[in-house]
């Protein structure tokens, strides 16, 4: 998990995915964690891929539910830190969330996401799910806009 989700191994995905069962376990799993088989389309065991489909809503969902899972450690500490390790390891080298962002990253020509977990420290542990396609943007600014939003989010503060 570690190695696909840190380091971003599609090719590890795709045989994680076929040693499980394929997409008919991954559905019955993701099922008893309350996502809505028809909010995405998976064919393969990349997350970010032309042929898989999902709302950042849908992310979010299970991001959440694997929060509070039992195996939530397994799962929370596979993912890249920001600033620290794996795709990450050069983004977010700044306070204030280096070593508070645990997220996987996702590519492909044209777009851009990142989704995971921002610790923030007046609302707690934050899951988000960003996915960024404008047409004719390069990915330094997809990248950009994406960390900013992590970045404003960092800073949110409760309200007096």
């Amino acid at each position: 998990m570690t190695v696909i989700n840190r380091d971003s191994d599609n090719d590890l995905a795709d045989a994680l995915l076929r040693r499980i069962g394929g997409q008919r376990a991954v559905r019955s799993a993701l099922a008893l964690l309350g996502v809505n088989s028809n909010s995405y389309e998976q064919v393969d065991g990349s997350g970010l891929s032309r042929h898989n489909r999902a709302k950042p809503s849908t992310f979010v969902t299970l991001l959440r539910e694997m929060y509070t899972h039992d195996e939530s450690g397994l799962f929370y500490h596979s993912l890249s830190v920001a600033g620290v390790n794996g795709t990450l390891r050069n983004r977010f080298r700044d306070p204030p969330v280096q070593g508070r962002v645990y997220a996987k990253t996702g590519t492909l020509q044209g777009v851009k996401a990142l989704s995971g977990y921002l610790e923030n420290a007046d609302h707690g542990t934050i899951a988000f799910s960003i996915v960024v396609n404008p047409p004719g943007q390069s990915a330094q600014v997809m990248t950009q806009a994406i960390d900013q939003i992590v970045l404003q989010t960092a800073q949110v503060t409760r309200c007096n």
